[in-house]
């Protein structure tokens, strides 16, 4: 994962990868990205922490190597912002 964001953008504008082209049943093959922030109560917050917290234990488990695998590569990230709490 030497550099995410090149190797996401190539993803993104590969055209075998446009989801038109890629069949419903791989759709692992295409990018898929979800940014955003939002003011939420104290408890969802929590609620989305312990959900994210859930799938790094999930990802500790089961990310790992495979011999015929293909590569998959993640950026996560949960932050709220100083003074905001």
């Amino acid at each position: 994962m030497a550099n995410f964001r090149q190797g996401f953008f190539a993803a993104f504008r590969d055209a075998e990868r446009a989801p038109d082209v890629v069949p419903p049943e791989q759709a692992y093959r295409r990018p898929k990205m979800f940014a955003g922030g939002a003011k939420v109560s104290p408890a969802k917050a929590a609620e989305l922490r312990r959900r994210l917290d859930e799938f790094l234990a999930w990802l500790d488990e089961n990310f790992s190597e495979e011999p015929d695998g293909i590569r998959a590569n993640l950026l996560v990230a949960y932050y709220s912002e100083p003074g905001e709490d």
